[in-house]
């Protein structure tokens, strides 16, 4: 497999997140951070 320095640097954070038992608080930190990404107008909606 050949990774460049970002890739690597990726799954170096992955591989942290995992061991310092952190996973879940990422996973919860990316579907936020999708969310916001994918729908930006969301928190005008829930205003409105």
């Amino acid at each position: 497999m050949r990774w460049d320095i970002q890739e690597a640097q990726a799954m170096s954070d992955l591989r942290d997140a995992w061991i310092n038992d952190q996973w879940e608080g990422f996973c919860e930190f990316r579907v936020n951070h999708e969310t916001e990404k994918l729908y930006p107008c969301q928190d005008r909606l829930h205003a409105a």
